[in-house]
């Protein structure tokens, strides 16, 4: 024998108890008459007693019931992935998944990328330098250039590679470019004086024409 607790005589997923709460009709499964049963309407935030329009907005996120059916998302809740960016906005304006909150998968959330580092929420990489968003400022790189101090070293190479710093050409202020001491001369860009003989590498190069490597007798 079924509890009074857990009856369900109009089978519209709520109880009858449940429907006293509600104020709505416990043998009627749409008591509004708007074709979406009363327990749909509840678990989605709406008001079973309320005749609800395929064009109303319910909570005012700026889609109508159709489109929030049409994109699965919740009519009674304006943000249906917590993500702090309304579903109005994430369908309409910014292209976003409206049930994802991170729809990169980047592990920054989609109103992180969007309000406060200004990356795309569509890409986890906006720059393109094989170097995700998530990791670039995990790093300190800048996620939306490539190559932030112009010295054709990439983010990813500078942080990943040669340890220097992407916003610096010259980490080791030594007067050449980390990308001539790597690609050129094959000194250490982050050390100015890669054989510790007390003249930095740009001295040596272009002042004495000695070795700057280690090991020499300069």
């Amino acid at each position: 024998m079924v509890s009074p607790y857990d009856r369900d005589s109009d089978l519209d997923l709520l109880t009858d108890l449940y429907e006293t709460f509600y104020s709505s009709d416990p043998f009627n499964n749409d008591t509004d008459g708007d074709t979406f049963i009363d327990g749909w309407e509840v678990i989605n935030g709406m008001d079973p007693t309320f005749w609800d329009s395929l064009c109303s907005d319910f909570d005012s996120d700026g889609l109508t019931l159709a489109q929030e059916l049409a994109e699965n998302t919740s009519p009674g809740f304006p943000d249906t992935d917590n993500d702090s960016v309304t579903d109005g906005l994430e369908v309409l304006q910014y292209g976003t998944n409206p049930l994802s909150p991170d729809t990169d998968h980047d592990n920054l959330t989609d109103s992180e990328e969007l309000f406060y580092y200004h990356t795309s929420a569509l890409t986890n990489d906006t720059d393109y330098d094989q170097f995700s968003d998530y990791d670039e400022i995990l790093w300190g790189t800048n996620p939306l250039v490539d190559d932030e101090d112009q010295d054709t070293l990439s983010d990813r190479e500078e942080a990943l590679i040669w340890h220097t710093n992407s916003s610096l050409s010259d980490t080791d202020f030594d007067g050449l470019n980390d990308d001539e001491e790597v690609l050129i001369y094959h000194t250490s860009p982050i050390k100015p004086d890669t054989d510790m003989d007390d003249l930095n590498d740009s001295s040596e190069v272009f002042y004495f024409f000695t070795d700057t490597l280690p090991n020499d007798i300069d």
